[in-house]
């Protein structure tokens, strides 16, 4: 009260108080500071009703293209900018089809980072091989470096472009780089050998 003439915490009484004009300020923790002047009674009580503070939090994720929900409620994709009720609990949720869904609780104060931003890690993807190894039987199949037994390849990481080799008798080696979606089966196009004793075509 007074420019701090005075000072405590919620409820007090203050004494010796001169009835008339004066300057009262409050400060709580995640809430709108209250500065204002009032006459103040010979006696009495006087209440006042904080209003809780918000924060603009941008949030953002490690991958991009990725669509938030905030307390359940899809706000679209990344970036999204909301208002955030200090010392509330929000529920964050990041959804990218190439990754697993990643939800965080997190409670936002006056000193919170303007910008949140969700660690996701991209799911592994897969090669499947089926039509191409009928359209060329014999033709044995590596994926940096690992033969593929089956069909399929393993799970391959999403975040780097992979070798395949073919092999076959009497054929020259190819190699090309492929990438994979996240999550995702890739189907390898199933184009055949040309039936050259030196060379060989895909």
């Amino acid at each position: 009260i007074d420019n701090g003439r005075y000072h405590g915490s919620a409820p007090i009484k203050f004494g010796n108080v001169c009835h008339g004009k004066h300057t009262l300020e409050i400060t709580h923790d995640n809430y709108e500071f209250v500065s204002e002047k009032l006459i103040v009674p010979v006696s009495g009580r006087i209440e006042k009703t904080l209003k809780r503070a918000t924060k603009k939090i941008t949030v953002k994720t490690s991958l991009g293209n990725s669509q938030i929900e905030i307390n359940g409620v899809n706000k679209g994709k990344e970036p999204v900018t909301f208002s955030a009720p200090l010392g509330i609990e929000q529920s964050i949720t990041a959804v990218n089809k190439e990754a697993e869904k990643v939800t965080r609780n997190r409670a936002f104060s006056k000193d919170s980072d303007s910008e949140y931003v969700i660690n996701m890690e991209k799911l592994p993807g897969q090669i499947d091989f089926t039509a191409f190894k009928v359209r060329n039987p014999g033709v044995d199949i590596f994926v940096d470096g690992k033969k593929v037994i089956g069909n399929s390849s393993l799970e391959l990481s999403a975040e780097k472009r992979h070798n395949i080799k073919f092999t076959k008798k009497d054929f020259i080696d190819i190699t090309k780089k492929q990438s994979v979606e996240g999550g995702k089966t890739l189907y390898y196009p199933s184009k055949e050998f040309k039936n050259k004793r030196t060379k060989c075509f895909i």
